[in-house]
């Protein structure tokens, strides 16, 4: 089995996409090998909320000793890293081969792919003189991002224009970085008319840039391509988005992914390779240079060849339809996963949602100690990793283990435990994502896919690592309390205990109360709290005595204690008064309690042969990260409770 790790800026960005797509498909024809994508930010970057970096950690584990190559799609990170600084990133592969996609690496036993688009944009200017009769023609780079994609491109401009002996102005090449942004912003800074626009064609980095320069033109009245011939680079789906639609350059980018793939598979099986392959580019002509009609479908194009491509058929409806799809199954896996308390609940939850995201399996690996790193420090990975969770949906075997039974393994030897022999020997492709929260790192989750929708799985996969923090930090959390209540089982733990009812008097309520919602806010997790009142303790107490008052206490407290979890804050405030702390309690689920409480408040007293019917009235309110503090709180919760009094007492009167 050849072991193959995939490193990807991230797997939002359609370039980075597309080129997986062609080292997937090029794999799935291979029964030896496994395939392991990996969105890895970069080193020490600061984006996302600033805790970002943690995705680099995954290198560490991929570096370990059952990985056999490398794939590098290289261009995203060279807009955060000179090409020398990923390379020494890098090194850490080796002696394995590393393949980078698009970037040459100064390191051995490299080798790259690359886009020759010299020969593209001769033919697209050629295009624009003899077909269009245009011969002023402009560029937006992208020379901010200082990449060698973004100097080759316009380096191939100039030498087009040289070849057909145009006119090179300095002030016609304008500086972008990709982003339409950027592009709009700069159009709409340097120029304030029609009049001060000398060129009558504009090639650009990107089609992204296109975009934003295409916006801005249009706001100053320029009519594209009447006035202006507009062409992108990349062919991407904004191409076909924008009015009039883009005509570009398709890189053919899958395919730079698949001979990436084959280089890497060739060295493996000790093949020679080449040191660099080159992947041609192809002009696509659409409705932004005037080849294709206003009124054609926005995908129609000519292609270098003049063979018109047009596709009908009812495909924004079906990608309307997979849209909506794809929105419902992340809507539909927030809610259930929102609902966890502790890693019980989330693996079973897993259990039942995990075929819905199109994962066959799913492996959950924690450090033994959650490890703090901060965003200048490197990553050590720890000695000791422990599978906690393995599951395999379409085999229906299910594998749990507790943190006292986990499995250990090394994982600089081992992605997942070597126990596990047919899950190290087994084709297919996998996901690896570390699992952190701000500066915590916690492990890594193992995924293998079944579907081919990248962008989604890190949505979905992003949904499972908070949900599973929650739910582990809840469990540590409540495990913690439970030893603490071992603990102390002494005049200390007592002294905040409710001699009659044993449950928590006052003091200790406010006190633990607090804490469970600061530790739920802390997890992200709102959640209620309860006010209750029992309704006619003084007469119980007049009519049969403090002895029988004490009875419907203790079995008041007894109800409450059947009628809310284990893992809710239940404390006796006074002598008919309680409270409950409910952490990620919703609230549609009031009518419920309130019909429950009634029940059990029956049942219990018959069961403890009362001779009465025991009842309370209670104030329900919210806690939140603006709502926090307890005895606020149990404030709002009281006056709410004495709003149903008021109620109860008026439908008794009438």
């Amino acid at each position: 089995m050849k072991n193959i790790a995939v490193l990807v800026y991230d797997l939002t960005i359609e370039y980075n996409v597309s080129v997986l797509n062609g080292i997937v498909a090029y794999f799935e024809k291979k029964d030896d090998v496994k395939l392991i994508i990996s969105p890895v930010n970069v080193p020490y970057a600061a984006t996302g909320g600033g805790y970002d970096y943690q995705y680099w950690s995954a290198v560490e584990i991929l570096k370990s000793q059952c990985i056999d190559a490398a794939i590098i799609i290289s261009n995203s990170f060279c807009h955060y890293l000179s090409n020398k600084d990923l390379s020494d990133f890098l090194k850490v592969f080796l002696p394995r081969p590393i393949i980078s996609i698009a970037q040459p690496f100064e390191i051995e036993n490299s080798r790259y792919t690359y886009i020759s688009c010299q020969k593209v944009y001769e033919d697209v200017v050629e295009h624009i003189i003899k077909k269009h009769n245009k011969k002023k023609i402009a560029f937006f780079s992208a020379e901010l991002t200082k990449t060698v994609e973004s100097k080759e491109r316009l380096d191939a401009y100039k030498n087009a224009l040289k070849k057909f002996n145009l006119e090179y102005h300095d002030e016609w090449v304008f500086p972008g970085d990709f982003t339409p942004g950027t592009a709009g912003e700069y159009v709409k800074e340097h120029f304030k008319s029609k009049d001060d626009i000398q060129f009558d064609a504009l090639l650009c980095a990107n089609d992204y840039t296109a975009t934003g320069a295409m916006v801005a033109f249009k706001e100053l009245g320029i009519n594209i391509p009447e006035d202006l011939i507009l062409f992108g680079f990349d062919d991407s789906q904004v191409a076909t988005t924008t009015f009039p639609s883009l005509s570009t350059i398709s890189q053919h980018v899958a395919g730079t992914g698949e001979k990436a793939a084959d280089m890497a598979y060739k060295m493996l099986c000790g093949q020679e390779v080449e040191k660099a392959v080159e992947t041609n580019c192809s002009p696509v002509y659409r409705q932004s240079c005037g080849c294709v009609k206003s009124d054609s479908i926005s995908t129609s194009f000519y292609d270098a060849d003049g063979v018109f491509h047009e596709y009908k058929g009812n495909d924004t409806y079906a990608q309307f339809s997979r849209n909506q799809s794809n929105l419902t199954t992340i809507y539909n896996l927030l809610n259930t996963m929102d609902s966890n308390n502790g890693l019980d609940d989330f693996f079973l939850t897993l259990k039942q949602n995990l075929d819905i995201v199109h994962l066959s399996s799913i492996d959950f690996c924690f450090y033994d100690q959650p490890v703090e790193i901060e965003r200048k420090e490197d990553f050590s990975l720890p000695a000791n990793t422990n599978l906690i969770y393995s599951l395999e949906v379409w085999k229906q075997n299910q594998e749990e283990y507790s943190e006292k039974n986990a499995i250990p393994f090394s994982s600089a030897q081992y992605i997942v435990p070597n126990k596990f022999a047919e899950k190290n020997t087994e084709s297919g492709v996998y996901i690896l994502l570390p699992i952190f929260l701000k500066k915590l790192n916690y492990g890594y989750m193992f995924c293998k896919t079944s579907g081919h929708n990248y962008t989604l799985y890190s949505i979905y996969l992003k949904i499972l690592t908070n949900s599973i923090i929650q739910a582990y930090e809840y469990s540590k959390e409540k495990n913690t309390n439970k030893e603490l209540a071992k603990q102390n089982l002494d005049l200390s733990f007592e002294s905040k205990t409710d001699e009659l009812t044993g449950i928590f008097n006052r003091r200790g309520f406010l006190l633990y109360a607090q804490q469970m919602i600061d530790m739920s806010l802390k997890l992200g997790k709102e959640g209620f709290v309860f006010f209750f009142d029992m309704d006619g303790l003084k007469k119980i107490n007049d009519t049969y005595g403090h002895k029988m008052g004490d009875l419907a206490i203790k079995t008041q407290a007894q109800v409450l204690k059947l009628a809310f979890r284990d893992s809710d804050v239940i404390g006796r405030l006074s002598g008919d008064e309680f409270a409950v702390v409910a952490p990620g309690f919703k609230e549609h689920k009031l009518p419920a309690v309130s019909e429950r409480l009634e029940k059990l408040n029956t049942s219990f007293s018959e069961e403890n042969k009362l001779p009465f019917v025991i009842s309370a009235s209670f104030g329900p309110v919210r806690f939140d990260s603006e709502h926090s503090c307890l005895k606020d709180l149990l404030a709002l919760a009281d006056k709410k409770l004495y709003e149903e009094k008021r109620i109860k007492h008026n439908k008794s009167a009438d």
